[in-house]
Parts: C-alpha cells; structure tokens; sequence
C-alpha cells in the first residue's frame, strides 16, 4: 500500500526555523564560493573571453604603431629634403639637425643629433635599429616614448616593453597592457587587475567588451542596479564609464 498521500512537502515538513537556517546556510556557501572566484585569473577566469581581448589588443596595436610609423615617414621626408635644399646639414646650438647614419662624418653607422636615422641613432627624435632619444622609434627603443621590438621607457610599446606604462606582446610596467602583463596594475592574459582595466579601459574602451557585462570583473558578482561604483561582494572599484554603471547603474 502506497503512504505516498502521507507525505508532507519538504517546504511543509521543516520548522519555519529550518528553512532560514538552509537558507543562511546556502547563502554562506555561495559567498564563499564567489571567494574562490575571485582568486580565479589569467585565461581561465570565467568573466573573460581570450579571443575578444586578443582583438581589442590587436586593434590598439593597429592604433598606435600606425601613427608611429607614419610620423617615421613625414619626419624622414621632411629631413631629406631639409638636408638636400640646404645643401648642408643645419646646426641646432651643437647638433646637426638632421644626421643619416653619420654619413660624412667621423662616426659613420651612428646618427647623432636632433633627428638621427642609422644602425645606432642618438637624439631628440631617433629612429634606428637600436634608439636613444626622447622619442625612439627602432628594433631596439630606450626613451622618454620608446616604440620597437624591444622598448624601454616612461611610455613604452613593442614585442616587449618596459615602462611606467607598457604596452606590448610581454608588458611590464606600473601600467601594463598586454598578452603576458606584470607590474603594479596589469590587464592581460595572465592577469586582469580592477585598476588596469579602468585605466585602459579609459583609452581603448573596447577592450571592456573582452568581459562579461553586467558582472563584476574580478569575482562575478551581479551588479545589476550598482550605482555605487563599487563591487559590493569583493571591493573593486568600478570606473565610471564601465558597463556596469552605464548599463545597469
């Protein structure tokens, strides 16, 4: 014989102190889970699409080595024919104004002055295979801005790039951008730090679409209706113009 008309829902069979005790229980659970979320990085963390970075990444490449290249040409155009229609080299105070690779001088291979060009370029503006200058542009750029296969500088961008911002393939630096990042604030594959991507995020906008919106970048809380720019769950700060304060906010 059947009791199954005997039983109670579960809902009916536990204390109404049971059920919130379940409850508190479960919520416990989910906070601590959500915990474990939070140390989740790199390409395995769940609120992060790897391809969707890699284009938005590829396209601030396109955006910033394109002008940087371009500026290479005006600037080496703009040299030469300097150069040609004054038939000399100018002079600034002790510098040529203009050196090709140390052509007709007593250091040939080596350009050094305002504008330099050569294997070895030293200068204001220096464009080479190797670069020291304010603005070095070449496979190997130590400057103010450094743009090359290898760049070291305050704001650096290449293969590999080392500044205080970096952008590159590895990337090191206090602001670091890039498939591998490491430093202070670093927004890559191997980590995605709250304060990297608000400050990246800022420039190259797109990149924020590399996330899940509507959630917390770091731990994946729900921030559906958040108007405090805050993370409630986990404390990260959401930047103002972020998906989740302009969508849901």
């Amino acid at each position: 014989m059947s009791h199954s008309k005997d039983r109670q829902p579960l809902a009916e069979s536990l204390s109404r102190d049971d059920l919130i005790q379940r409850v508190e229980e479960l919520e416990k659970e989910q906070t601590r889970l959500k915990r474990q979320l939070s140390g989740v990085g790199g390409s395995s963390n769940p609120n992060l699409d790897v391809v969707v970075f890699r284009r938005g990444l590829n396209k601030l490449f396109l955006c910033l080595f394109g002008p940087a290249m371009m500026l290479y040409v005006v600037i080496a155009g703009a040299a030469m024919a300097t150069r040609q229609s004054a038939g000399q080299t100018p002079m600034i105070g002790p510098l040529p104004l203009v050196d090709f690779g140390g052509i007709g001088t007593s250091h040939p291979g080596i350009g050094f002055g305002v504008f330099t060009f050569g294997g070895l370029s030293v200068g204001i503006f220096a464009f080479g295979g190797a670069s020291i200058g304010l603005m070095a542009i070449g496979g190997g750029a130590f400057g103010v801005v450094a743009v090359g296969g290898g760049s070291v500088g305050v704001i650096a961008l290449g293969g590999g790039a080392v500044g205080y911002i970096a952008i590159g393939g590895t990337a090191v630096g206090r602001y670091a951008l890039g498939q591998r990042a490491y430093g202070k604030a670093a927004f890559g594959l191997n980590r995605q730090d709250g304060e990297a991507v608000a400050f990246f995020g800022r420039f190259a906008p797109w990149l924020r679409k590399a996330f899940i919106e509507g959630i917390c970048h770091r731990c994946g809380y729900d921030l559906t209706g958040n108007t405090s720019g805050i993370c409630p769950e986990c404390g990260m700060r959401i930047a103002e113009d972020s998906p989740e304060t302009s969508r849901y906010g």
